[in-house]
């Protein structure tokens, strides 16, 4: 451990003492770096390419993508349901259209049994 190396009894003294961070700042940007090994991790290259946030608007950028990812998830769900309705609704369909077919032929078959009576 880096802080250990350094003398210091933990990270949040470390912090403190060479970064003059206090603990919810220190937090804030550990939150930040995991996020950014999670989701980011190009911008960590040498060379990274494109655009990167300061760190202050990352956990704006944080809340902003965890949004997009539920409201698309959300929308996954409601066409997934909207297709399971609209299957049903076809079967249903396909079910009425080979009662009506049936009934079509018993129609024909009755009307027959009459003309042939009279």
């Amino acid at each position: 451990k880096l802080y250990a190396v350094l003398k210091h009894a933990d990270m949040d003294s470390y912090a403190e003492a060479r970064l003059r961070l206090g603990r919810t700042q220190l937090y804030d940007y550990l939150q930040v770096y995991d996020w950014v090994l999670k989701k980011h991790n190009e911008w960590l290259e040498p060379h990274p390419k494109g655009f990167i946030p300061d760190v202050s608007d990352a956990t704006d950028l944080m809340w902003i993508e965890a949004e997009l990812e539920r409201t698309n998830q959300e929308m996954q769900n409601t066409v997934f349901a909207l297709i399971q309705q609209m299957q049903f609704q076809d079967i249903a369909r396909q079910k009425l259209e080979r009662v009506m077919v049936h009934l079509r032929g018993m129609q024909g078959a009755i009307s027959g049994k009459f003309r042939e009576a009279k």
